[in-house]
């Protein structure tokens, strides 16, 4: 869609939606390939066809994806904190548009080269992909890992705290946004008393939020239950971290969707209002229909009445004269 218009291609907005998308699109043919290119020896795991190198490329694909998408949704976030907060114009965003693509495809780059060279890809202990894991399953406890030591740890910096961060710029972004709206809202309110969108805007960044959490929340949660101390001490945590990963599966990449669902909802409201509105028009209309019927029936009893009315006196004129002929005739006699 962008990429068809220049128009679109040519601003800031366009171009920052152009690389989130091929973020988003490269994480999600990594998910859709699920656990056909791990080992066919991994343990816990069915459905695997590959080997270590293309479970190794699939997590540095995954991560690549993931860690530049999240980036880019700062950015993005940032672009519209210039735009409505400070009101910068485009040409001057452009001048700074260079950072708003080198930092997140550095950020993904780097950190997937690294997983790379550390040797951190490999099966997920209950997921579906390959990704930043230890290999064998829990092995960092003992120190005899083959590969991905200290996983955990490498899964925190390499991604989870770039979604802390993201998350946070969210919440104060969305919140100044929200102060700016409200206080243009108050200067407006001298000039003018019809009602402000604050509460619309307070409402749609809300929502924006929780979109972003809520797809994002299962996996550190998962990170941080999932391993040697808790799994083998703890004989419920083994049944919490199946059920963290099935949902973490279904709901994480369903991200798009949720974002989707609150970008229609002032949409959705505006089509009501346009029903709304037709309805009045309808009945205003059906209203007009009805005054204008009775109009013109009160019209035709009116004449009706009038034509009823020159009948009688045309029939009392004719009596008249029949008795005045009575009259000449009997004087006549």
């Amino acid at each position: 869609y962008i990429l068809s218009s220049r128009k679109r291609r040519s601003s800031v907005f366009g171009r920052i939606m152009v690389g989130l998308s091929i973020s988003d699109m490269c994480s999600s043919a990594m998910w859709f390939l699920s656990t056909w290119p791990m080992p066919t020896n991994s343990w816990l795991h069915w459905g695997t066809a590959g080997t270590t190198r293309t479970c190794s490329a699939q997590g540095f694909f995954l991560q690549l994806g993931l860690c530049t998408a999240t980036c880019y949704q700062a950015t993005l976030l940032l672009y519209y904190f210039l735009t409505i907060v400070k009101q910068s114009r485009e040409s001057q965003i452009k001048k700074w548009e260079i950072f708003f693509h080198v930092v997140p495809c550095s950020a993904g780059l780097g950190t997937s080269i690294a997983g790379l060279v550390l040797k951190l890809y490999n099966p997920s202990s209950r997921g579906s992909v390959c990704w930043i894991s230890e290999y064998p399953a829990y092995c960092s406890k003992s120190l005899s890992c083959d590969r991905g030591q200290n996983a955990i740890m490498y899964q925190w910096w390499f991604l989870y705290v770039f979604v802390c961060l993201t998350f946070i710029w969210l919440i104060v972004a969305m919140s100044t946004i929200f102060h700016k709206v409200r206080g243009v809202e108050k200067k407006a309110r001298r000039f003018s008393h019809e009602g402000g969108n604050s509460k619309d805007v307070a409402m749609q960044a809300l929502l924006f939020t929780i979109s972003y959490a809520i797809p994002w929340i299962w996996a550190p949660i998962k990170a941080g239950i999932d391993t040697a101390d808790i799994i083998f001490t703890n004989p419920n945590a083994d049944d919490a971290v199946i059920a963290l990963s099935i949902v973490n599966v279904i709901i994480f990449p369903l991200q798009g969707f949720f974002n989707f669902l609150v970008y229609l909802r002032p949409r959705y409201g505006q089509v009501n209002t346009w029903v709304a509105n037709i309805r009045v028009v309808v009945a205003v209309r059906n209203c007009f229909k009805m005054k204008k019927s009775s109009s013109e029936k009160q019209a035709g009893d009116v004449t009706s009445s009038f034509e009823g009315n020159q009948t009688d006196v045309e029939m009392k004129e004719n009596n008249n004269e029949m008795v005045r002929d009575v009259a000449g005739a009997e004087s006549e006699l």
